[in-house]
């Protein structure tokens, strides 16, 4: 039996994207990806709102919580989201159909990041360092008042940020 107050917890909207391959990009605090099940409507299709949880399909003219996005993109019933947000895929389709071109989940660099705030300067990074690494202060927006760190892949695509309020240092860096 799965424990969908605890599966909405352990698999936020965001991931529940990563998961279905939808390829988003950062609009504000939104994501917007185009609709795999209504194939209509662009890239925009598709708004996520990670900060409540929730998204909308202007295509379809439906949206509501992670699972109502598996079930939208995949059309499954609500158990079969629900194993399919848990891990348990065992005989419900793992991803949509991608096309030729389509991408993992990846964001687009946040652009309002300070690289010159005094919680960056503290990690002790030069700002130049910084600047190219994409590390900065969000003065807005979901990472507001944190020390923005990007998270990407092998292939140097962004999926993410961390986000950090004290600079608590490490006795040395590690940067490989």
């Amino acid at each position: 039996m799965i424990d969908f107050t605890q599966l909405k917890k352990d698999v936020p909207i965001a991931m529940a994207a990563s998961l279905l391959g939808l390829t988003v990009k950062q609009d504000g605090n939104q994501l917007r990806s185009a609709c795999p099940a209504c194939e209509k409507g662009g890239d925009r299709a598709i708004v996520i709102t990670p900060e409540k949880g929730v998204f909308y399909c202007f295509a379809d003219k439906k949206g509501g919580d992670q699972i109502a996005l598996v079930q939208h993109v995949l059309s499954l019933g609500t158990k079969q989201a629900g194993e399919f947000l848990a891990g348990k895929t065992e005989g419900v389709q793992t991803s949509p159909e991608k096309k030729k071109g389509d991408e993992p989940f990846v964001l687009s660099p946040l652009s309002y990041l300070e690289v010159e705030h005094e919680l960056v300067t503290a990690l002790g990074f030069p700002t130049d360092v910084c600047e190219a690494v994409g590390i900065g202060y969000a003065p807005k927006g979901v990472m507001r008042g944190h020390v923005a760190i990007p998270i990407r892949l092998p292939n140097g695509k962004l999926v993410g940020y961390i986000g950090i309020e004290q600079v608590k240092l490490p006795p040395q860096w590690r940067l490989t």
